[in-house]
């Protein structure tokens, strides 16, 4: 997934859907996240990636991180 490299203030997204089996007792979900930003400021978080499920935020990650 490639987001960003406006230039400018922008807002995008992705989402994907998946399915917990019915019979699962403890689901694990694991992803890779990866941000490249040619910000140089430690100040200000300008590239942002959140992972959230069912709308509410799990984590999120910037250019501070």
């Amino acid at each position: 997934m490639w987001l960003g490299g406006n230039g400018a203030t922008a807002s995008e997204s992705e989402s994907q859907t998946f399915t917990v089996p019915a019979t699962a007792t403890a689901p694990t979900l694991t992803y890779w996240v990866r941000i490249d930003t040619a910000e140089t400021t430690t100040r200000s978080a300008y590239d942002k990636a959140t992972v959230a499920i069912n709308g509410v935020t799990k984590q999120s990650y910037s250019n501070l991180s």
